[in-house]
């Protein structure tokens, strides 16, 4: 049967070791963020408009990219993204032009683009595994939204980070309500996503000193996670484990029968869903 409102269909396709057009021949490998950074804009937007035909064609419409992140943080020190080799460079006059084409390449195929990981991942080990805290001044964390600002017009969202910013919040970024309002005064209109909820670094901050793994974590752990994912602000869940997205939806409905607040905020994050999909040529 076919929906009324057709969906987002997302994928994270930055190329090198976030590859997810590996299993194509002809994409087994693609050059990284760090790479194309050498490369002239041209040649950029040439490259990522032969990527995103690619996405196309199996029904990709939003890419979870590219990375604004700084390659080395505060203190100089290489962050994880640049070990990975995922980071276009430090700073705006590094980070804008690879980034910008990026989007320019993607948008002209009809592909929208969330940029992450707000503020600026900034540390040098992976924040997916355990709680990654960034010890970096408020200055420093305000320095490397700069990208975020700078290309406000160009995106359709931003990706939060799961990093623990001990400056701002006690919590990570992403469950932070003071970051997550940082990235909405930023981009008021543009939709705010969660980095990948069944994280094992989130899921331990809401059941600290266990063992986790899929099958002892309580789902009454997981909903605490919904919960201040919601109360922070973002307008769109993100989780890479399918069965659990029926809590997901059932936490979400009761919190809007619950408290006039939340209701009001599922409605205006419905509506920049809406206004992205109408953008995508989604909706009529």
């Amino acid at each position: 049967k076919k929906i009324r409102i057709p969906l987002i269909v997302s994928i994270d396709q930055e190329g090198g070791t976030v590859n997810r057009l590996s299993y194509m021949a002809e994409w087994k490998k693609t050059p990284s963020a760090e790479i194309i950074s050498q490369w002239s804009v041209d040649s950029i937007i040439g490259y990522y408009k032969k990527v995103a035909h690619a996405l196309l064609k199996i029904g990709i419409n939003l890419n979870l990219a590219p990375v604004l992140d700084p390659a080395k943080n505060y203190a100089g020190k290489k962050t994880y993204i640049a070990i990975k080799k995922r980071a276009y460079g430090t700073g705006v006059n590094e980070i804008l032009p690879p980034a910008q084409s990026f989007i320019k390449a993607f948008n002209e195929k009809n592909i929208g683009c969330v940029v992450k990981h707000f503020p600026g991942y900034d540390v040098d080990v992976n924040s997916d595994y355990k709680i990654a805290i960034s010890t970096a001044d408020s200055m420093a964390v305000i320095r490397n939204t700069a990208p975020f600002k700078a290309m406000e017009k160009d995106y359709d969202g931003i990706m939060m980070s799961s990093i623990l910013y001990k400056v701002f919040c006690q919590e990570p970024a992403v469950l932070c309500k003071k970051m997550v309002k940082l990235a909405r005064d930023i981009s008021p209109d543009g939709v705010i996503i969660t980095d990948d909820l069944w994280g094992a670094a989130l899921r331990s901050f809401t059941y600290p000193g266990k063992k986790i793994d899929h099958l002892n974590y309580p789902d009454s752990a997981f909903v605490r996670i919904v919960e201040l994912a919601v109360k922070a602000g973002n307008d769109m869940l993100m989780i890479t484990y399918p069965v659990k997205v029926e809590l997901i939806i059932n936490k979400i409905v009761k919190m809007s029968r619950e408290d006039k607040a939340v209701l009001e905020h599922v409605n205006a994050a419905v509506r920049r869903i809406m206004l992205l999909k109408f953008k995508l040529k989604l909706l009529r």
